[in-house]
């Protein structure tokens, strides 16, 4: 929440991130014309609040052919994503783009494919999760900013060492960095484990 205190936040600049959506997609977009749709869990949140402000910083200042809409908030329902989207695309029919902030991809990428717009849309979004990698692999998502989720809990792990024993943060090393992920650099997934054979089991 945005007025909440806290000791320590782990994770991305959330500013930073919406920022760099907004290059993607004004790239992406050939800098218009055309409307960009933007999704949101809660505009309550603070990363919703510091992403759109981010987005919205870069579309104004260098793309300003385009047309950024209001945020839509789904309420983490995936009903109310697939509603408000449908009728956002219904009754803007220049939306070139969509930017989703939180989560809900799963419920996008398949209203996408149910109405047959797989490959006209510019889809930016958020965390690599194996439904957006295999959306990525499909053409049904553009890009997605992330993060190395290794480094994140090692990094909440030492803060929170740091803090118990009053010792001093490295910060450059507890920065997580942002992270642009394609269709064309998706990382190689590790390979699944092999089930021992029985005449191998001792």
């Amino acid at each position: 929440m945005p007025n909440a205190g806290c000791d320590h936040f782990v994770g991305i600049d959330n500013c930073a991130a919406g920022r760099t959506a907004g290059v993607m997609m004004g790239r992406f977009l050939g800098g218009g014309p055309g409307q960009v749709m933007v999704l949101g869990q809660s505009l309550l949140a603070r990363d919703m609040i510091e992403r759109r402000r981010g987005f919205d910083e870069v579309m104004q200042r260098d793309f300003p052919g385009l047309d950024v809409l209001q945020s839509l908030e789904t309420h983490g329902s995936p009903a109310t994503l697939r509603q408000v989207v449908a009728e956002m695309l219904s009754n803007a029919p220049d939306v070139r783009g969509i930017y989703a902030m939180g989560d809900g991809n799963r419920a996008l990428t398949q209203l996408i494919e149910d109405m047959r717009l797989n490959g006209k849309l510019t889809v930016i979004c958020h965390e690599l999760t194996p439904h957006v990698r295999f959306a990525l692999e499909q053409g049904q998502i553009t890009a997605v900013i992330t993060q190395n989720l290794g480094h994140l809990a090692r990094s909440t792990l030492r803060v929170l060492r740091a803090k118990v024993d009053n010792q001093p943060l490295d910060e450059g090393q507890e920065q997580i960095r942002i992270e642009i992920v394609l269709r064309e650099n998706l990382p190689a997934q590790p390979a699944p484990a092999l089930e021992p054979r029985i005449d191998q089991v001792a």
